[in-house]
């Protein structure tokens, strides 16, 4: 039986090389589906049949404590940047088993919510959506 892993200490970040993004919180995903279309035709078993398609790697979220000066937040040169710009970049996500695996990809910042609550911290939810595929 494998060893269980400790999520605390999982990095998220941007750029080649990659440069760890600060102060996330949990993070979710990548939300990876694939397609299944229906080809049952009427030569059939009586069963229908299926064929897998077209994957889809999915987005990345996560709440991150805001700082908005924070080179890796800001508007310059941060997630803030890169959901303004528009532009494709390079991500990658960073486990913290004994190997440091690490998922690569490229997707763009399609979300980015501050959220400034009375009785709270500044933060802020991010959405990275994935483009193509992940290098295991």
């Amino acid at each position: 039986m494998s060893e269980k892993i400790c999520a605390h200490g999982t990095k998220f970040g941007y750029g080649s090389p990659c440069v760890d993004v600060a102060e996330v919180q949990d993070i979710n995903g990548p939300g990876m589906s694939r397609n299944v279309v229906d080809v049952t035709s009427h030569d059939s078993a009586g069963y229908t049949s299926k064929l897998s398609c077209l994957a889809d790697a999915g987005e990345i979220t996560f709440p991150l404590v805001f700082d908005p000066v924070e080179a890796t937040h800001d508007d310059t040169t941060g997630l803030l940047s890169l959901w303004d710009s528009g532009d494709l970049e390079d991500f990658c996500l960073t486990f913290t088993d004994v190997g440091a695996t690490t998922w690569q990809f490229q997707g763009y910042v399609t979300g980015f919510v501050p959220k400034a609550p009375v009785a709270g911290n500044l933060s802020a939810d991010v959405t990275v959506t994935i483009t193509d595929d992940i290098t295991f």
